[in-house]
């Protein structure tokens, strides 16, 4: 899009250089002021974008295997859970009740 505002821009300063005051026409790039601008804000927000989706796959590649975890059954957790040998002791063990 700024490529065609620029082409637009040339084309109107030719005329105008060609033509001299008898082309009267406001000059373009008075007239592109805001799209110009728009398309600055639009690519500072792309550029944004693309910054923080590059963040969180960073963070997803980091933390992947651990949010794995969130897909498991509750067995499933469970059987992960190492047991001790001596399981009776465990759960009598007063510290552990309260």
């Amino acid at each position: 899009m700024s490529k065609l505002l620029e082409d637009e821009e040339q084309g109107d300063n030719q005329l105008r250089q060609t033509h001299g005051s008898k082309w009267s026409r406001m000059p373009s790039n008075a007239l592109n002021v805001n799209l110009k601008n728009q398309l600055f804000e639009y690519k500072l927000k792309l550029e944004a974008a693309a910054a923080t989706d590059k963040k969180v796959e960073e963070k997803f590649a980091q933390h992947g295997d651990s949010l794995k975890l969130l897909n498991k059954t509750r067995n499933e957790l469970a059987a992960m859970i190492p047991q001790s040998q001596d399981q009776k002791e465990i759960s009598s063990n007063p510290a552990i009740i309260a």
